[in-house]
């Protein structure tokens, strides 16, 4: 006999439980394992289930679709988890999770916790609801890009080039390393040697284990609570997650457009100079190891930008318009093209034909908000450096400064002498490079005109 199903727990199914979602769990002390209809919470999920079925106190059995392991925070991981597609809730087993974790749990009239009997932290906590136990998550739900959520990254150790794949699932990452290998054996005629992840049970499983194996691959794992002994892995993704923040900012970008705003951010990242390198780029470096490469060579350009991309006279009467308004959002890899998003139709368009006004964003913000400052405050902000740059300046070449700037002609005339495009088109600056350039521009404007700099925008 399978898993039981107390009856009382048919209740939950009701449309009219508040803040009923994928991300909500209610508390049960009656069921015997960890329940989901959600197949998106599995970080491990496999399609062969120990138990086919569970069944409901009133006998009528529900199809088992999967068992895996689930991590709802990193101190509360919950192991052995089935998937039944049935079920409209999300159910945390409190047996289950007592002998899994050693935990201890204590219920009050308006609350509850989970609490580790070795440490004595709490683990875990509630809050009651209509007479059930919620447990309360931190942070808001993630925003998919795409029906994307996760995004996985593979970091070449000699030359630091970095490929990112974006993922549905977490457990997406198994086959997505087998079809990184076999790219790398074909492109590069070279064999992955050592793969060094973290402890996650995407990468801490059967199906890579036997993997690693059978193609003589030593899996190096850090030991627990220490990710700084995986650093380049975990300053990649931090490096990767600045600058896409930076592009995205910048032209005001919504943030379900985050994956294409990664996919920028390494693409830029492989043909920017690094310190770890001698200033050279990642790809400079893998050329010099390799004599064939197959990457695409596109001129950066600004990200999401609008974009005219041409529409062919097959695809038109003689009275539509010559050109579709897009946005730009990155480079393809499997085509020689620009990738342009046309939002009304939700449609990418790859293709060379196709028209950039760089200095023009497709999303227009009233106040130009950038990390909470408003436009004038950057605007003051950007006025202070140009101040000192021009102070600097006067003392360099022995001339007395009164630390004032003269006019906004001669602002206007410093701004666009390293970047050929006036500072003033309502975008504010941001960072400021002292030793690569005399002046304050935009992070976006900066890598997309491939500025040599000596530290990652």
């Amino acid at each position: 006999m399978g898993p039981v199903l107390r009856p009382r727990m048919q209740i939950c199914a009701s449309d009219t439980m508040p803040g009923m979602g994928s991300n909500t769990w209610i508390i049960d002390t009656g069921a015997s394992n960890h329940m989901t209809y959600d197949d998106n919470m599995f970080d491990e999920l496999s399609r062969n289930p120990r138990d086919p079925y569970i069944t409901s106190a009133n006998g009528l059995p529900s199809p088992v679709s999967g068992e895996g392991t689930i991590h709802l925070t990193p101190s509360l991981p919950l192991s052995h988890a089935l998937l039944v597609s049935n079920i409209r809730c999300n159910l945390l087993s409190v047996g289950r999770l007592l002998d899994t974790l050693k935990a201890s749990a204590t219920f009050y009239s308006t609350h509850c916790f989970f609490q580790d009997l070795k440490t004595h932290e709490k683990i875990g906590h509630g809050k009651r609801i209509w007479g059930l136990y919620y447990l309360q998550l931190p942070g808001p739900a993630r925003v998919t890009s795409h029906g994307f959520r996760w995004f996985v990254t593979f970091i070449d150790d000699c030359t630091r080039l970095t490929w990112v794949y974006l993922m549905k699932y977490k457990h997406d990452v198994a086959s997505i390393l087998l079809v990184f290998c076999a790219m790398v054996s074909t492109q590069f005629h070279a064999s992955l040697k050592v793969f060094r992840t973290d402890n996650g049970g995407e990468y801490v499983n059967h199906t890579l284990t036997q993997f690693f194996c059978d193609q003589d691959i030593i899996h190096q794992t850090t030991t627990p609570f220490t990710p700084q002994y995986n650093g380049v892995s975990e300053r990649k993704n931090r490096q990767l997650l600045e600058v896409a923040r930076s592009l995205m900012l910048d032209m005001s970008v919504p943030h379900h457009l985050w994956g294409h705003g990664v996919l920028a951010a390494a693409y830029l990242i492989n043909y920017t100079p690094s310190r770890v390198l001698d200033f050279k780029t990642p790809l400079d470096v893998l050329c010099a190891h390799t004599s064939s490469i197959s990457v695409s060579k596109l001129p950066p350009k600004v990200f999401e930008c609008v974009t005219y991309v041409h529409v062919y006279s097959h695809q038109r009467s003689k009275l539509d318009p010559c050109a579709l308004r897009c946005l730009f959002i990155g480079y393809s890899t499997t085509q020689k093209g620009y990738k342009c998003y046309h939002p009304h139709s939700q449609k990418v368009h790859v293709t060379l034909d196709v028209t950039f006004h760089e200095e023009v964003p497709y999303y227009v913000s009233s106040s130009s908000l950038i990390q909470g400052e408003k436009g004038s405050e950057l605007k003051n902000f950007g006025m202070k450096n140009l101040k000192c740059t021009e102070a600097s300046k006067r003392i360099s070449d022995g001339v007395p400064t009164t630390g004032r700037l003269e006019n906004a002609t001669s602002r206007q005339a410093i701004c666009e002498k390293p970047t050929g495009h006036p500072e003033g088109d309502g975008r504010s600056p941001s960072t400021m490079h002292d030793d690569c350039v005399e002046t304050t521009i935009c992070a976006n404007r900066l890598v997309a005109q491939k500025v040599t700099i000596g530290c990652p925008v």
